[in-house]
Parts: C-alpha cells; sequence; structure tokens
C-alpha cells in the first residue's frame, strides 16, 4: 500500500486541528540578574544588575492528551543596567530584555482550579539602546502556577518563572564598529525571575 503525501501531511494535522487553541496575555514584575563583566576601557571588573521593573508577554499554545499544553512564550522588558552599588552603568545603561521560548506545561487537574509546572527553551535578546549591538543568546526556563478556570473558554491565570540565560565567558557585549564594545562578560549564567498575572481565552 502506498502512502501518499496527502495522508502523511493528513496524519501531522489532525492532532493540531482537534487540539482547544488558546492565546494568554500577562503582564508582572521581573526579579533583577546579575552579570559579572569587565569594562573594556579600563579592565576594572563589576557586577552588572539588570534593574527589576515590570513586563508584559503574549502565550500562543494548544491543548495536549497529557493533560497539558504547548505554547510559544514571548517576554518583554523595558530596564537598564546598574552596577551593583546601584548607581547606573555609565554608558549603554539601556536595555530591552525579550524572552523568545517554546515550551509545556502540565497540569495536574482536568478542570476547574488546575495547578501546573512547565518548562521552555529559547532565546533571550539584548537590545541596547545606545546604538550598538544587540545580543542573543540561548535560554531555558521553569515555571509553577494555577489556572482557575471561569468557564469553558475563559480562565485566570497566576505563575512564577525562573530563566536561565547562557551567557559565552570572555564574551564582548554591545560593540559598534566605532568605539569597541562596552564589556566583556566574565561569568556563564544569568539568572531571571518573573512573577505574572494573565487570562487565558481557548478556542
Amino acid at each position: 500500500m502506498k502512502i501518499t503525501p496527502w495522508v502523511f501531511a493528513l496524519a501531522l494535522v489532525t492532532p493540531f486541528a482537534q487540539a482547544d487553541w488558546y492565546i494568554a496575555p500577562f503582564g508582572g514584575y521581573s526579579s533583577g540578574g546579575n552579570i559579572d563583566v569587565e569594562n573594556e576601557q579600563d579592565e576594572i571588573r563589576q557586577e552588572l544588575k539588570i534593574k527589576e521593573t515590570e513586563h508584559y508577554g503574549l502565550k500562543v499554545g494548544f491543548t495536549t492528551n497529557d493533560p497539558g499544553s504547548m505554547y510559544l512564550l514571548i517576554s518583554s522588558q523595558s530596564t537598564e543596567f546598574q552596577e551593583r552599588t546601584g548607581q547606573i552603568a555609565p554608558s549603554g545603561n539601556k536595555v530591552r530584555l525579550d524572552y523568545y521560548h517554546l515550551g509545556g506545561n502540565l497540569y495536574f487537574a482536568e478542570d476547574g482550579f488546575r495547578p501546573y509546572v512547565g518548562a521552555s527553551v529559547g532565546a533571550t535578546l539584548f537590545k541596547n539602546n545606545g546604538g550598538v549591538s544587540n545580543e542573543t543568546r540561548f535560554s531555558f526556563g521553569l515555571s509553577g502556577g494555577g489556572l482557575y478556570e471561569i468557564t469553558n473558554n475563559f480562565g485566570l491565570f497566576a505563575e512564577v518563572q525562573g530563566f536561565a540565560t547562557l551567557l559565552n565567558s570572555d564574551k564582548q557585549l554591545f560593540c559598534d564598529g566605532a568605539q569597541g564594545c562596552l564589556w566583556r562578560v566574565k561569568g556563564s549564567t544569568m539568572l531571571q525571575a518573573q512573577a505574572n498575572v494573565g487570562f487565558q481565552v481557548t478556542f
């Protein structure tokens, strides 16, 4: 029996077509995140801290039979780098921190209040406002929270999420062609935590 490409494609698409899709906007507060660096101009070691600010994001995903879900996560935080003493770093201080992740949740109840744990992998994008290069690094996340389903199609959720961004030690950050680079990384990982609340609409 010959299996045509159309049959194969249908087999791949059918589970997604039968799943419930959802969108879940959220907002919250991000804790800092420290990076050990060395100033490229005077070679002084310092610890840069990402200032704690609010963030906003969106999940788009679909349910699975585990019971669980798979999703695309986008989260954005406008903040600034600070020295560990609390003084704003002298240059390149404004930064936008974006996460782009693919992840999944595993729920521990079928309906009503549904506690869950989750994991994700993707990229962290540092977007500097000082006219120098943006930086992209691999990252992964772990989360835990609860979804309260008010109706079959609408629910509220709260969660805590942690991200680990992998940094290449001795890698330069925020470079341009004229003035060189601002810092050289001396650490290997940046950790950041989020507290989120949002709502979920299921289709």
